[in-house]
């Protein structure tokens, strides 16, 4: 943007948005009550010269992004706007057939007027959402405002709440509005036998919660720098077959000494990403986890914690792993695989041949596993999409704070 749209911004537009009681942060405005958070975002669009600006608005809902899992224990707002949290977009300027707006076109005063009773209408309109059955309603009438992702996520909402009908009537008017768009059937079909039986479990990873990472570009890592490591994993466990074939060997014979070092000078995570990553490593874990997973008692036939030491730091972590579910245990007719390349892309093998045989690269979604392995606390699956944690556990982990852990709201495991 060129010094006279930052002028406007600033003179005009930011006293407006203090008015309806609108924050700033980080060039976005946001207003947040216990069901949504609502963001308005000036721009310039990259087809468009410096002098123009659009306005773009969103509607966040914290329970759909509650229930299917993308909503941290503290999200920041300024990172819900335009991205897959958002459920539903507005353009709220609509001048000459298009939504961008070239400020030498327009007197500063009329312009400033008009953008001011834009954002009335627009506050007028969020507070017209009072509830999540409202705001399901107006994306049913309007459509979601974006790309299908975003729509498969307010289906799984509606999946996961039991709100037939209305993902029904959902899918039904995607297909008419886009007809690029589709659905997998065998995706509908898994998330209503997942919400009718959840088993607790869940798929974990390490946390890109903003108010965590601050600045940072990326979660908090630890670095493995011992050589013999790195040689011992990439020769025994450089692909989920190789570990699955040698996991017993690999624990058996781990390497002495292993150091690293912290992405970011901060030893206060709990949970942290490791690389370069090898079949089976989940994370850094802090001496606080180790303690939970001892006195809960969780069976070493599940995982181990191999002591590394960090560089610049007192703090003891363990790099964790978890042993691994070969595919022959997998139920193959009950499973639903999705191809790595093309989020959207599912289907079912009949045997572990038949996966073998395939020329696409699948990984397993939604798992069916024998009941015997339902005791367990933490599940790795060979090729499988996430890794799993109990809900015994993750209540232990949450009650004790663990810092930089995040749970997905529901599972995908299911058990026979």
């Amino acid at each position: 943007m060129n010094s006279s749209v930052k002028d406007l911004l600033d003179i005009e537009i930011r006293p407006m948005m203090k008015q309806l009681g609108y924050r700033k942060a980080g060039g976005l405005f946001h207003r947040q009550n216990e069901s949504f958070v609502y963001t308005v975002k000036f721009f310039t669009p990259p087809s468009a010269t410096n002098d123009t600006f659009s306005i773009c608005a969103s509607i966040f809902s914290l329970d759909i992004a509650n229930v299917t899992g993308y909503l941290s224990n503290s999200m920041n707002p300024k990172d819900l706007h335009g991205n897959h949290y958002t459920l539903y977009h507005k353009d709220i300027v609509d001048l000459n057939g298009g939504n961008s707006i070239c400020i030498k076109e327009y007197d500063k005063s009329l312009l400033a007027d008009f953008i001011r009773k834009a954002l009335i209408n627009l506050d007028d309109f969020f507070k017209s959402i009072l509830d999540i059955d409202t705001l399901l309603q107006c994306i049913l009438e309007n459509g979601s405002g974006h790309e299908p992702f975003f729509c498969n996520n307010i289906i799984k909402y509606s999946l996961l709440t039991k709100r037939w009908g209305y993902a029904e009537e959902l899918i039904r008017k995607e297909k008419e509005r886009r007809s690029d768009w589709s659905i997998s059937t065998l995706w509908v079909e898994k998330h209503k036998e997942l919400c009718q039986g959840d088993t607790g479990h869940r798929g974990f990873s390490v946390s890109w919660d903003s108010s965590l990472l601050g600045r940072r570009a990326a979660a908090q890592g630890v670095k493995i720098l011992s050589k013999e490591w790195d040689e011992h994993m990439s020769k025994y466990a450089s692909t989920d077959l190789l570990y699955q074939e040698n996991q017993s060997w690999i624990f058996e014979n781990i390497p002495n000494n292993i150091e690293g070092t912290l992405d970011y000078k901060d030893d206060s995570w709990d949970f942290m990403n490791t690389y370069y990553y090898r079949s089976g490593m989940v994370a850094a874990v802090s001496m606080k986890v180790k303690e939970i997973l001892e006195d809960m008692n969780i069976s070493k036939e599940e995982y181990t914690l191999i002591p590394i030491r960090i560089k610049d730091s007192n703090t003891q972590y363990y790099l964790m792993l978890i042993k691994s579910i070969g595919h022959n245990e997998i139920n193959f007719s009950n499973s639903l695989y999705q191809k790595i390349i093309g989020d959207d892309e599912y289907r079912k093998f009949a045997s572990y041949s038949e996966f073998s045989d395939s020329t696409e690269s699948y990984t397993v979604a939604f798992p069916v596993l024998p009941q015997k392995y339902a005791k367990r606390d933490l599940i790795y699956i060979q090729n499988g999409k996430e890794t799993y944690m109990s809900a015994r556990l993750i209540k232990a982990f949450r009650e004790a704070g663990i810092k930089g852990i995040e749970f997905k709201a529901i599972g995908s495991l299911r058990f026979i």
